[in-house]
């Protein structure tokens, strides 16, 4: 009574290490020995429940498929009810004719010599001939991940053939509606350009253009190319209304109006207003803004003439000296970092100090310092040095060859004195 059981590892004498790999000594058994270790009160307390080992049984999970492979007795049993390859079989055991005029054979007759037969199936080359009665199934079973039509003929020809097969994946592809729902967008279709309008403001086109929370409505006329921006708060049909009956009243009535399906081009009371006025209304198809081409293309036009005359610049050149304000990333509490300009790197970097170091940034990372406001230079501080030419006699007109005045400044003069003759007039 109160003795304990420890256990002893295998594999070495006391104070050893055993010479084995580490994922042995991991896995090492142990064995209990007896020994006179005396007990606590803890390891004498009755367990709570009791298990019976021997009623312990390890349970698998299996998980079965819900159709098992087709065997090749299941191919062979086929084959052989099938009229058509029974008769193929028969041919390739016994031989073939020289000539075949039944349609339906033709796609074996082409191959007959490399067809083969193995396990009751036909073979050509290395492909299973399926039957008919298998054929879906085993589309079914290429089309599994949804490949598409060129990596399911590619699995097919190292495996299956009958006649059509490449056919058959094509149709089964394009029926697939997983694969439909995916697909890539069709092909563009060809331009159909409107009809030539004849007069102007026979046909306009119109759309709405939002430009910094700023709603516009854009009319163009399809003749003289002529554009109306009407500026309005909101875009419903009874303010669309409005904007279009003083347009109007200014141009007249056209015959056609072109538009998107925006709500307020087709609510009721927009259309009652075109019915009163006689005008016909097209819709472009939704979700296609190119068949609305002229509106699409005046609201561009309209929208880069206003950003072109938009008061804030992109960006602003900076010059030698200039104070700026350089974007901070090694900082996550101070985004800006106060430095001065040194000198263009090129058209959109320049070399910024900022401290004691000099910085390579980009124009997008700069902003003028406000904060230091330029001194203006003072005018008295300013030493204006005008030069001073000595006084000079200027020789007469009447006598211009004067020797003294020559001789004198002969060597102080660079150009030869200037000749003044007095203009001869006509006595009349």
């Amino acid at each position: 009574m109160g003795k304990h059981r420890k256990s002893k590892e295998h594999g070495g004498e006391e104070g050893k290490t055993p010479n084995v790999t580490k994922m042995a000594q991991r896995q090492a058994r142990s064995t209990v020995e007896e020994s006179d270790s005396e007990s606590d009160a803890l390891s004498r307390l009755p367990c709570p429940y009791t298990t019976d080992v021997h009623d312990e049984s390890v349970i698998f999970q299996v998980s079965f498929a819900e159709e098992l492979p087709i065997s090749c007795k299941d191919i062979a049993a086929a084959t052989s009810r099938d009229p058509l390859l029974a008769k193929v079989w028969d041919f390739t055991s016994k031989g073939w004719p020289n000539y075949s005029s039944d349609k339906i054979l033709k796609p074996y007759f082409e191959k007959r010599d490399e067809l083969s037969i193995d396990q009751g199936c036909l073979l050509w080359g290395i492909r299973v001939v399926i039957p008919p009665k298998y054929r879906q199934r085993l589309l079914h079973e290429l089309h599994e991940g949804h490949p598409g039509v060129n990596r399911m003929k590619a699995r097919a020809r190292g495996y299956l053939w009958w006649p059509g097969l490449d056919q058959d994946i094509e149709i089964f592809v394009s029926q697939c509606t997983a694969c439909a729902s995916v697909q890539n967008q069709p092909p563009t279709a060809p331009l159909h350009p409107w009809t030539w309008a004849t007069s102007p403001w026979e046909r306009i086109h119109i759309d709405y253009a939002e430009i910094n929370q700023q709603t516009f409505l854009v009319v163009i006329d399809s003749y003289s190319k002529w554009l109306e921006v009407l500026p309005t708060k909101t875009s419903t049909s009874e303010k669309t209304i409005t904007l279009l009956h003083n347009l109007f009243a200014s141009y007249g009535l056209p015959k056609e109006l072109v538009s998107d399906n925006g709500p307020q081009f087709t609510s009721q009371e927009f259309q009652y207003f075109l019915q009163q006025n006689g005008i016909k209304h097209k819709l472009t198809p939704p979700y296609h803004p190119a068949s609305n081409g002229a509106a699409e293309r005046a609201v561009q036009t309209f929208k880069k003439a206003w950003m072109k005359h938009s008061v804030a610049q992109r960006y602003k050149d900076f010059y030698p000296g200039d104070k700026v304000l350089v974007r901070d990333f090694r900082h996550s509490g101070r985004l800006w970092s106060p430095g001065t300009i040194c000198h263009r790197r090129g058209p959109l970097t320049y070399e910024v100090q900022i401290g004691n170091r000099h910085i390579h940034v980009h124009v997008e990372h700069l902003v003028p310092d406000k904060s230091v406001s330029p001194v203006p230079p003072s005018f008295s501080t300013i030493d204006f040095q005008v030069p001073v030419a000595p006084s000079q006699e200027l020789p007469d007109a009447n006598n211009p060859s004067n020797p003294t005045s020559a001789t004198a400044s002969e060597g102080e003069r660079r150009y030869p004195i200037r000749a003044r003759k007095p203009p001869d007039r006509l006595d009349l």
